[in-house]
């Protein structure tokens, strides 16, 4: 310029040389960009005991790159376990020649979301209306055994609900057991119980 100074676009910049008295020296590979932003996806899923992957991704600022290079990513993230994990990646660039110019850039992750939710499970306590005089109590319940995991049963449900007086209340489920039927251990830990409690009634006396 003309004051001296070398201005080296980020975008524009193509290869860079200058002449030594052993050669030209390529400082392409030298230039400090600006950054790159690569991106994940998120992804969720219930408890099945399959790891789980979203391989998506984008690049979230191509004219960022210099010209003829180009972005490979891995994605690497996966979550099998309850709970949650960044969707991690490996990024790499190279030039047109298929070189490695990942140090040109200052490479920044918008990592997304592996999340594995417990399995809802619905437990429901049935309702009953007696006459006058009688005790409403119920200890019968439906679940929704199709969201068990092969394997897993339902061991015990404890429902305490009672109504002695005229009027209305819960039909209570106090505790699930939710069992591995091989090995008998406690797998609760994998679901998430949602209890509907059925209403437990005594009717009216007819006396007013």
């Amino acid at each position: 310029t003309d004051t001296g100074d070398v201005c080296l676009n980020r975008v524009q910049a193509v290869d860079i040389r200058v002449e030594t008295e052993t050669g030209d020296v390529d400082l392409r590979d030298s230039v400090a960009i600006d950054s790159i932003t690569v991106k994940t996806e998120s992804a969720y899923k219930e408890y099945d005991g399959e790891p789980l992957t979203n391989p998506a991704w984008s690049l979230s600022t191509p004219e960022m790159l210099m010209e003829g290079d180009y972005v490979e990513v891995s994605v690497t993230g996966n979550q099998t376990d309850i709970g949650s994990a960044f969707n991690a990646c490996l990024v790499k660039v190279y030039d047109a020649e298929g070189r490695d110019v990942t140090y040109n850039y200052d490479v920044q992750k918008d990592s997304g979301i592996l999340t594995v939710n417990k399995i809802t499970l619905g437990i429901t306590s049935y309702p009953e209306t007696v006459p006058f005089g009688e005790i409403a109590q119920n200890n019968s319940y439906g679940a929704d055994d199709f969201a068990l995991l092969p394997g897993h049963v339902i061991a015990n449900v404890v429902i305490s609900g009672r109504q002695e007086l005229p009027g209305t209340s819960p039909n209570t489920i106090d505790s699930v057991e939710i069992i591995d039927e091989a090995t008998g251990e406690n797998v609760n830990e994998y679901y998430n119980i949602v209890k509907t409690e059925g209403a437990l009634t005594v009717e009216q006396s007819g006396f007013g």
